[in-house]
């Protein structure tokens, strides 16, 4: 490229962070989230500009958006007020660590992530969510 010195001021690795959905047990995939309340953590996270990128790659598919801190929206989802959460973030991603067993719930697998233009599939397994993914498996 001509004049490339004067062209690129800066060039550095940008962080890594996967999409994941916690769901409850009634949401078997993700268009199932169709016209239910989902958050996407609070205003300004980079879920609430990935949760639509990801919604939409996956047949427009449009959810009840909340924006709800992930802890409260968790307490939420267990008295079926909340039909899941979408976040962003590293492996391990801290709130779903330290997560206690919920019976049927359950992430998406991480193939829900492959479709979108913007967001990489990081799968989980028990070593990252011991809690809630069963030794042996992964999403």
């Amino acid at each position: 490229m001509r004049n490339i010195e004067q062209r690129v001021n800066y060039i550095s690795e940008l962080l890594v962070g996967a999409f994941y959905i916690h769901a409850r047990p009634e949401q078997k995939a993700l268009k199932e989230l169709e016209g239910k309340k989902v958050s996407l953590s609070t205003k300004g996270s980079s879920a609430t500009t990935t949760g639509p990128i990801v919604f939409e790659a996956h047949g427009g598919v449009q959810p009840d958006i909340a924006y709800i801190n992930n802890t409260v929206a968790l307490e939420k989802m267990k008295t079926g007020e909340i039909a899941g959460i979408a976040s962003t973030g590293g492996k391990p991603n801290d709130p779903f660590v330290k997560l206690k067993p919920e019976p049927g719930f359950h992430f998406f697998p991480s193939t829900t992530a492959q479709n979108s233009p913007t967001t990489p599939s990081l799968p989980l397994s028990h070593d990252d969510c011991p809690q809630v993914i069963p030794e042996g498996q992964a999403t």
